[in-house]
């Protein structure tokens, strides 16, 4: 087996492993408020949803969060699951999925393969990420936004530094700055994480 396709491996079944994590601490609670105004706000139409984000509900998130949860309920629109609990929060465990694929790739990149293994599962048992996994908040967004973005910024870092100006660089730059304005765009909270 190569290299290649044992950390693919690796990285598969991590998140295989993040997968049961998550099937064995799904909530058995009901939204809370907040949570329940999310699902009333995306069964509205688009321009109450816009409303809603950007004259309303200024204080708690941007539109961005709503917008996503709302394309994403649009392949269950007329249907039974429309704006149900667990369609709702399997955004979020989606939303977690690509925040433990941007630490794979984060931890790898700084501290090599086992680096970027240990920083998975150590994310994965974090108690405050599993609550957020199933929280119908922007936070789940902002975090795998905020990941992305540190791991496109080390690639950036790393490459400059090697002053490599080749695709990886500007597919990093990409990404950092799409990662960089999710966030921003999803909570203002983003506003602390990232380095003046």
């Amino acid at each position: 087996m190569t290299e290649r396709r044992r950390w693919i491996t690796l990285c598969v079944l991590t998140l295989i492993g993040s997968a049961a994590w998550f099937a064995l601490h799904w909530p058995h609670s009901s939204f809370w408020y907040d949570e329940t105004t999310v699902g009333y706000v995306i069964a509205q139409s688009w321009p109450s949803v816009w409303q809603w984000a950007t004259m309303i509900d200024l204080t708690s998130q941007l539109p961005l969060y709503l917008i996503l949860i709302k394309l994403w309920m649009l392949p269950f629109a007329g249907a039974s699951i429309a704006v149900t609990e667990f369609a709702l929060r399997t955004s979020s465990v989606l939303l977690a999925f690509l925040s433990v694929a941007g630490m794979l790739a984060l931890a790898r990149r700084a501290a090599g393969k086992l680096g970027g293994f240990a920083a998975a599962v150590i994310l994965v048992t974090l108690p405050a990420f599993v609550y957020i996994t199933f929280e119908v908040r922007v936070y789940g967004f902002a975090f795998a936004a905020a990941v992305w973005s540190y791991a496109a910024l080390w690639e950036l870092l790393v490459r400059s530094a090697a002053q490599k100006i080749d695709q990886r660089l500007w597919r990093a730059f990409a990404v950092y700055v799409l990662a960089t304005t999710a966030a921003l765009y999803g909570h203002y909270t983003a506003l602390l994480v990232f380095p003046v």
